[in-house]
């Protein structure tokens, strides 16, 4: 667990490992580079995004599929199709999937850990099975889901299941081609029931072991849930933004820090402690109920550029508003081998518990995330919302 600071403790937070250095870039500019001092300024040009509500889908994708023949990731790997990527370096609309056929996840991803099954994955709404397969108009959300709006695109989305007293956890890995340049893509959705505090929760990581980015953990703490930082650097307790860019590091350790000397922070903020370094945003760029709200769907969007390099660019969008712009920034020594670029994740949604203590999801009923159409590509660019569903 860490302690987030205001600006107020800037002055003392080298060699303390439990405190943390900000950069920030709030609505009127953008903040030095320079880790003891900060300043605010202003910037402009954000586009609006965040939450989808249902209506008509996109003429460029279809609301119903043949998997195998026209379903997004067959789209995308269809080079006379509008909705080919050249750069794509993984693709999954979970079409191929049920509740009744598994083990086709496991041949495709690989087995669970001991707390989703180890060695298996269980699929449906029994309370030990991690996920399920939803299709829509069957969620399984005990009333946490009205009018079972489920399924971004085509006929199946994957559900990872919260249930009350269990930590859930890994089911399955991706590979795909190593990379510097990484753009993600993806639509998800939390029932409008998942409670969302926590000291740690996870999502979906990306890296190799302990040194991994986007996903290790989600940041807050038992008692402030998410965060993001206001314009004068405090958390904002209680945000809910489930999301990953909190960015571990076990490698160089009081080292990190320097990571920032030299970046640019032209949307968001940056910090860094003796343990880990990451990014957020700022409150006053992110409304969560209009941004990232329970119970609607939500596109969401990174590019990470120079992966293992010195001079790593990091972006964050939710839609199309950017809410995370971070450049020049030293990404170098942080997985395993630290030259290493980019080429796995794991499916995760690890629930730490309020206490910290393991005691898993504390909600009284199911509840979920819900992803569809998790697009990676190797592009300049991630790919648009609107090529994976959005607007609905």
């Amino acid at each position: 667990m860490i302690a987030i600071p205001t600006i107020r403790d800037l002055s003392r937070v080298r060699g303390a490992c439990a405190a943390s250095v900000w950069l920030l870039c709030a609505a009127a500019g953008c903040a030095d580079a320079n880790l003891e001092t900060s300043r605010i300024g202003t910037d402009s040009g954000i586009e609006d995004g965040g939450g989808q509500d249902a209506s008509t889908p996109d003429a460029h994708v279809p609301s119903s599929c043949t998997d195998g023949v026209d379903c997004y990731c067959d789209r995308a790997s269809d080079a006379s199709d509008p909705l080919y990527d050249p750069d794509m370096l993984f693709c999954e609309d979970f079409e191929a999937f049920s509740n009744t056929n598994a083990s086709l996840w496991n041949a495709r991803y690989g087995s669970s850990v001991a707390s989703c099954g180890a060695g298996s994955t269980r699929a449906g709404p029994a309370p030990d099975a991690c996920i399920n397969f939803l299709t829509e108009g069957a969620c399984d959300a005990q009333g946490g889901d009205p009018g079972n709006d489920c399924v971004l695109d085509g006929h199946t989305a994957l559900g990872f299941k919260y249930e009350q007293g269990r930590t859930g956890g890994i089911f399955g890995q991706a590979n795909f081609a190593p990379t510097r340049t990484l753009g993600i893509t993806y639509a998800t959705k939390h029932t409008e029931n998942f409670q969302p505090a926590g000291p740690a929760w996870k999502s979906n990581e990306y890296g190799k072991g302990w040194h991994c980015i986007l996903g290790c953990s989600t940041g807050g703490n038992s008692s402030a849930g998410y965060f993001a930082a206001n314009d004068s650097g405090a958390a904002m307790g209680g945000d809910f933004y489930p999301h990953a860019s909190l960015w571990f590091s076990f490698v160089g350790g009081a080292g990190n820090a320097a990571r920032f000397d030299d970046a640019t922070v032209s949307r968001g903020a940056a910090f860094a402690n003796d343990v880990q370094f990451g990014f957020t945003p700022l409150r006053s760029d992110f409304d969560p109920a209009v941004d990232n709200p329970r119970g609607q769907w939500v596109c969401r969007r990174v590019h990470i550029d120079g992966w293992g390099r010195d001079n790593a660019r990091y972006r964050e969008w939710i839609g199309d508003k950017l809410l995370i712009d971070v450049a020049n920034f030293d990404a170098s020594g942080i997985l395993d081998d630290g030259s290493d670029p980019i080429d796995l994740f794991v499916w995760n949604h690890y629930f730490n518990g309020l206490d910290g203590t393991g005691s898993g999801y504390p909600g009284p009923s199911r509840a979920y995330r819900i992803e569809d159409n998790v697009h990676l590509t190797a592009g300049a660019e991630p790919v648009s919302c609107q090529a994976i569903g959005f607007p609905r």
